[in-house]
């Protein structure tokens, strides 16, 4: 049992609090290796890797539901269909990026030339 770790501890380790693991629990990101007969969550140090990947994709910008999807694609090791969402999220973020920078432009335009703006 040792290399068990309670949700506390787990939590630290991994540098999230243990409401986002439960939340990771809930959603089916992550699973308590065993529950004890306290009822407390145990898990394994191995299970780290698999938070580094979530805390990843939600870097990426992935969704709960979507990172469900690539742990499922990631651990049956389809590579090509792994690449092909990344790519896709890719091309997501690139578009809301050129969005953000239009309107940017637009705003730091409108706020130099208030007199331009009609409301």
């Amino acid at each position: 049992m040792k290399s068990w770790l309670t949700i506390g501890q787990f939590a630290k380790k991994i540098s999230l609090s243990e409401r986002t693991i439960r939340v990771y629990e809930k959603f089916g990101l992550i699973k308590a290796h065993t529950r004890g007969e306290n009822t407390y969550r145990y898990f394994l140090v191995e299970q780290v890797q698999t938070i580094e990947r979530i805390k990843q994709f939600k870097a990426f910008g992935f969704s709960l539901a979507e990172i469900r999807s690539l742990l499922e694609i990631d651990e049956a090791l389809d590579r090509a269909k792994l690449c092909t969402l990344l790519e896709r999220q890719l091309v997501t973020l690139e578009q809301e990026y050129s969005g953000l920078r239009a309107a940017h432009s637009k705003l730091k335009l409108v706020s130099s030339h208030p007199g331009t703006l009609s409301i």
